[in-house]
């Protein structure tokens, strides 16, 4: 998973970050600009859990969750994030409310991100190519998801 742009941006700005206690800790402080700082306020929590799983070595194992976090991130701070699937081989986007849906492109397959965590939550991380490009089809024609179990071949 590509680090979240937060931390990129503060990358670019020679920033270095760490973890001291419960604070993210930025050196030089003085470097940062405002309205960064307060959207890394604003997701301190996301923040922390990523610096904490990065720090500790569990980027393999919590790959998955940290990318739908990422996704939901984007989605709260935006509104709706597009995204083109290389196992869908589709464009999607992940959507936080109903208005939200009229700022999506044609040619989107659009997902609540409910829907997101119903299809790639902890319970489905191992969900076959096959079932969800059968689901993504579903979803062109209008279908929503509720429920999710893997098929039994």
């Amino acid at each position: 998973m590509n680090k979240p742009r937060m931390l990129q941006r503060l990358d670019e700005l020679k920033i270095s970050v760490s973890i001291e206690d419960d604070r993210i800790r930025l050196c030089p402080a003085s470097r940062v600009p405002q309205a960064l700082a307060d959207e890394i306020r604003q997701n301190k929590s996301y923040l922390l859990a990523y610096l904490r799983g990065h720090s500790q070595g569990q980027v393999h194992d919590e790959a998955g969750q940290e990318e739908l976090l990422e996704i939901e991130l984007q989605v709260q701070l935006e509104g709706h994030v597009l995204l083109w699937s290389t196992v869908l081989e589709d464009f999607v986007a992940f959507y936080r409310t109903a208005d939200d849906v009229s700022k999506i492109p044609p040619g989107f397959v659009s997902y609540s991100t409910s829907e997101l965590w119903k299809l790639f939550g902890e319970r489905n991380d191992s969900m076959s190519a096959k079932t969800l490009k059968r689901i993504n089809e579903a979803k062109k024609a209008g279908a929503v998801v509720v429920d999710v179990r893997e098929e039994h071949s």
